[in-house]
């Protein structure tokens, strides 16, 4: 997630990438303090390096310096989260009518929406949405996957993330996010190439949980 984190600040990032980013920096204070630090050390760096994709090595750089630093304490305050169903600021322009008025797709207790609009790069943004308890059919991905949990939390086999955390997978990662049992689920997600079902019900559900 830093090195997500570093591009953003860097300008680096797709739109669809560049979006989910923003909605997590406004839900997570430690990831805008380590934004904040990188736009304050790499500022001149990256006036100098190509308009390319950011090297590694300046990552690294920077990563160092950041290492050795106490944090900071003057972090500014959160956006807030308080119209527009709860969600980001970043995110209010996708619902300006809000959530139910979205044209979710629906089967049982999975409900899934797509933005067009942000469909560059080989990208799709669009948002999930499970109910408490209640999961998506096991499956891996061709390309890589961002899932930014909005409302409630999910668990699979790596972990458990809840409001504001980011989920990464690629290819290697074959799992089944399910919600907790406490409320429903509400993610952004953002992914590259197609999603390929491996539990039993394989791809009769496909056309429902491309996430």
């Amino acid at each position: 997630m830093d090195e997500l984190i570093f591009a953003h600040a860097a300008g680096r990032l797709p739109p669809a990438v560049h979006l989910l980013v923003d909605a997590h920096l406004q839900l997570a204070p430690a990831s805008r303090d380590l934004h904040a630090r990188y736009e304050e050390l790499g500022g001149v760096l990256f006036e100098q390096i190509e308009p390319e994709a950011v090297s590694r090595d300046l990552f690294d750089r920077l990563q160092r310096r950041l290492d050795g630093e106490a944090t900071r304490s003057d972090v500014a305050a959160p956006h807030a989260c308080d119209g527009a169903d709860g969600l980001p600021v970043a995110l209010w322009p996708l619902v300006p009518q809000g959530l139910d008025a979205l044209p979710w797709r629906r089967f049982r207790h999975v409900a899934q929406v797509e933005f067009p609009g942000f469909a560059d790069d080989g990208l799709r943004l669009g948002m999930v949405a499970l109910k408490a308890g209640r999961g998506v059919p096991r499956h891996t991905h061709e390309g890589p996957e961002l899932t930014l949990v909005l409302r409630g939390a999910f668990v699979d086999a790596r972990d458990r993330y809840g409001r504001g955390d980011v989920a990464i997978a690629d290819p290697s990662v074959d799992h089944r996010p399910i919600a907790t049992p406490e409320e429903d689920c509400l993610c952004l997600t953002v992914t590259a190439g197609a999603i390929r079902l491996t539990g039993p019900l394989g791809r009769l559900l496909d056309p429902f949980v491309r996430l």
